[in-house]
């Protein structure tokens, strides 16, 4: 092993320890940071594997968040979220949809777009895009604009919700509804407490429920926004989803924790969830590309930052009115 890739491997080495362990500065943001910085000097593999390492890191960090949760508080608070999740779902693609047409966007790239925005980012993007016969220009646009707005999320939310002397839990519940993927829910959350915490993961995971009739509405609604489809051009494929297994995992550790009372292993499980949040985050940033940033074209980015900042700001309105 050469000399450059043994000091690489101790600077990640390092960025790791630093994440794991409780070290007051180091926040989800600034592990996303020393991630970026050290991807600078990664190959493209060594990025593609750290991302997939990251996604499960992750996962399992969110099941262990739920040791720290009652069982039957989560369902109070997801009978509830269903409802507003749901609504919200359904106006984010219907002004997502008239975004696509103002700017002239592809349809598939805009529907992509509204979907990433409307339930958990990436994970909703990889979910729609075989039912939309998407192609990789598709893809490749919805996923870097996701990308971007997510890594200003991080940071912007916290500083804003401080700004506006937000509770926790407000906080927590506008995260969940208006920033994109689950790391940078969790991640903005972290930094701004247990309860916004707490909120923001419950309310997540129940918008995430949302891809499975996402995906079956798209297949039956596409054909009808599709020009191609009256001439029989545009055939779907078969559709295929799956449940994320961490949202189930999430679900019976917390009625394990909920009924068997063990409170010192539920602190250390969800002391485990909350660093491997933070671990999750700094290995996000090892994958991030400036390549991938870069494919963000202006007309797509443009729509969704506007997607976003209607959704940002049209949620936090409602907060604070009490509608939500």
């Amino acid at each position: 092993m050469d000399l450059k890739r043994t000091a690489l491997l101790g600077l990640i080495t390092a960025g790791t320890l630093f994440c794991l362990y409780p070290f007051p500065f180091m926040s989800a943001g600034l592990a996303l940071i020393l991630g970026f910085g050290i991807g600078f000097f990664l190959s493209d593999d060594d990025k593609d594997k750290s991302m997939k390492i990251a996604k499960k890191a992750l996962a399992l960090s969110i099941v262990m968040l739920g040791a720290k949760i009652d069982f039957m508080r989560l369902l109070d608070m997801s009978t509830y979220n269903l409802i507003v999740t749901f609504l919200s779902i359904v106006l984010i693609l219907v002004v997502s949809y008239g975004f696509t047409r103002l700017f002239r966007l592809s349809l598939k790239t805009g529907l992509l777009i509204g979907v990433g925005t409307a339930i958990c980012g990436g994970s909703a993007i990889a979910a729609a895009a075989p039912v939309l016969m998407a192609e990789k220009e598709d893809i490749g646009l919805s996923m870097a604009v996701v990308f971007i707005l997510n890594a200003i999320a991080l940071f912007l939310f916290p500083v804003i919700g401080t700004m506006l002397n937000m509770d926790q839990e407000a906080f927590g519940f506008w995260a969940a509804l208006a920033i994109h993927d689950t790391s940078s829910v969790v991640g903005a959350a972290l930094d701004y407490g247990d309860i916004a915490l707490e909120h923001a993961t419950i309310l997540k995971l129940t918008r995430a429920l949302w891809i499975g009739p996402m995906v079956i509405a798209l297949s039956l609604i596409y054909p009808y926004l599709n020009e191609k489809s009256d001439s029989g051009k545009t055939k779907l494929r078969k559709i295929s989803f799956k449940l994320p297994w961490f949202i189930v995992g999430f679900v019976c550790v917390s009625l394990i924790f909920s009924f068997i009372n063990f409170p010192d292993i539920a602190n250390l499980f969800a002391f485990a969830g909350e660093r491997g949040l933070v671990f999750a985050l700094f290995l996000i940033g090892l994958a991030m590309n400036i390549t991938t940033l870069k494919k963000a074209g202006a007309k797509s980015l443009t729509m969704g930052v506007l997607l976003w900042v209607l959704v940002s700001s049209v949620s936090l309105v409602l907060i604070y009115e009490g509608v939500l």
